[in-house]
């Protein structure tokens, strides 16, 4: 997703909100019901910062190998001006 003008509690509670609506869906197969997880990486930057969109993509893929570290199914993210994890 791109979230222009969202601040980095904006996209987290967005990214947070999405997470939380998969976790609460349910597929039924042949074998039985099926839930799904997700775990999101999310890179801000602020106007004005030099990143090209490869970089800002590597970061919020390095927030998505972090979040499937500790235990998936979370949301990680970076603000790359300030280089903040939370």
């Amino acid at each position: 997703m791109v979230l222009p003008e969202s601040d980095t509690a904006t996209a987290h509670a967005s990214a947070e909100r999405l997470r939380a609506a998969i976790a609460c869906i349910v597929v039924s197969t042949a074998q039985g019901p099926v839930s799904v997880t997700l775990s999101l990486g999310v890179a801000m930057i602020s106007d004005g910062h030099p990143m090209s969109l490869e970089q800002l993509l590597d970061s919020a893929d390095q927030m998505l190998y972090q979040a499937n570290q500790v235990g998936r199914n979370c949301v990680k993210v970076r603000d790359v001006t300030v280089d903040s994890i939370s």
